[in-house]
């Protein structure tokens, strides 16, 4: 389902590493069993809303975010918009947009102490609420509690790496993405990326190990281009993925995740002509389920483009144009000695989506152990959070 193309192959010198994880249990975050019928339940309650609101920020949205992206969008008739901040402007445009009568704000957090969302459900308050929290202690449980508002629980999970939770999984069931499915990929393809299987065979263990020798070379920034639409709704829970678990005590990569190959218009010359520390990472598709094959009229074929003609374009497929643009990238970071790796998903599907969740977060948390870091921790992220609460005393009275 998942393939990685890489040019490191021997990670001898990182034996002793590998040995420390090969002995590990299974992590919490995977092990964990999702109630599918409970939040079916919940979700059927909410049958008739047309309009959800998501009111969260980070790792509360990240996860379901990449799902929309990929299967929401396109399968389902629900409207849902992603409330990530207080911009006044946005949130008019929100409250014009959905009539409270036919809307949900949906409320997820695992602390329930994040206090810009509670902002953002304070300015949303003629609205029905739905609050999707861990913390039964938390402002945000106490809020729901004093409104009778309607709560699904979600575990302590820290929240990129609950996607195979109710904080991810709950929000998809609202909107009518199958969650069964998407839990079956995830459970299947974790299995082969549990620490006891041997890199030989852990292509999520490989990646990481690949990036962890790269950035001890000076590789300290991944260009990251995904040749999906669909997929590139995941570009904030990678980067959150990898910096929030990884980018700690003056180590790990900072990722540049963007979609192509629009990004090849901009980025790429950065990539190719700017400080050589990049490493290019391609995330693609294999398979599509509506590949349409270009044709080109007789007239039009004649005009000239790029000292050949448009008939060139004749008969080839979309899904073949973009193999032609990543491997074009490819061949040029080839030429001058980029290094490159490539994941390549056989096909978007609702497992798939499933599997790619559990690929990036087992490729944190071995990216993590790697560096001798805690992956389960922030520490930097707290502290501007606090300035800024701190900050809002001034303009209270």
């Amino acid at each position: 389902m998942i393939k990685i193309e890489c040019g490191i192959k021997n990670f001898k010198s990182l034996k002793r590493k590998l040995k420390k994880i090969e002995r590990l249990s299974e992590p919490f975050f995977s092990s964990y069993e999702f109630d599918l019928e409970r939040v079916y339940e919940q979700a059927a309650k909410c049958k008739d809303v047309e309009n959800f609101i998501i009111a969260a920020q980070g790792g509360a949205v990240t996860s379901f975010l990449g799902m929309w992206s990929c299967l929401g969008v396109y399968f389902t008739t629900k409207n849902v918009f992603f409330l990530t901040t207080t911009d006044p402007d946005y949130i008019n445009f929100l409250k014009k947009k959905c009539d409270p009568g036919k809307s949900l704000l949906v409320a997820i957090s695992s602390s329930g102490e994040n206090v810009n969302q509670l902002e953002m459900v304070l300015a949303f308050k003629e609205y029905k609420k739905l609050v999707i929290r861990a913390n039964s202690k938390s402002a945000l449980a106490k809020l729901a509690e004093q409104e009778g508002v309607m709560v699904i629980e979600s575990p302590d999970i820290p929240d990129r790496f609950a996607g195979a939770a109710e904080l991810a999984l709950a929000p998809a069931s609202l909107v009518y993405i199958p969650m069964g499915k998407i839990l079956k990929g995830y459970k299947e393809m974790k299995e082969k990326y549990l620490p006891a299987v041997p890199i030989e065979e852990n292509s999520a263990l490989q990646f990481a190990a690949s990036l962890f020798l790269l950035e001890e070379k000076g590789y300290d920034e991944v260009y990251t281009l995904i040749y999906s639409q669909q997929l590139a709704g995941f570009s904030e829970f990678v980067m959150q993925m990898m910096h929030e678990t990884v980018c700690k005590e003056g180590k790990g990569q900072t990722f540049v995740v963007v979609p192509a190959p629009e990004a090849q218009h901009h980025t790429n010359q950065r990539f190719f002509g700017g400080k050589q520390n990049m490493v290019g990472l391609f995330v693609r598709v294999e398979n599509y389920a509506y590949d349409e094959v270009l044709k080109v009229e007789e007239d039009l074929g004649k005009i000239a483009l790029r000292k050949r003609n448009v008939n060139l374009l004749n008969g080839i497929s979309l899904g073949r144009t973009l193999e032609c643009e990543y491997e074009g990238v490819r061949e040029e970071a080839k030429k001058k000695k980029i290094p490159t790796i490539t994941i390549a998903i056989e096909k978007v599907t609702h497992e798939s989506v499933g599997g790619f969740l559990a690929f990036w977060q087992y490729v944190g948390f071995y990216s993590a152990l790697l560096r001798g870091l805690d992956p389960f921790t922030q520490p930097e992220v707290e502290a501007s959070k606090e300035i800024s609460f701190k900050l809002r005393k001034n303009l209270t009275f």
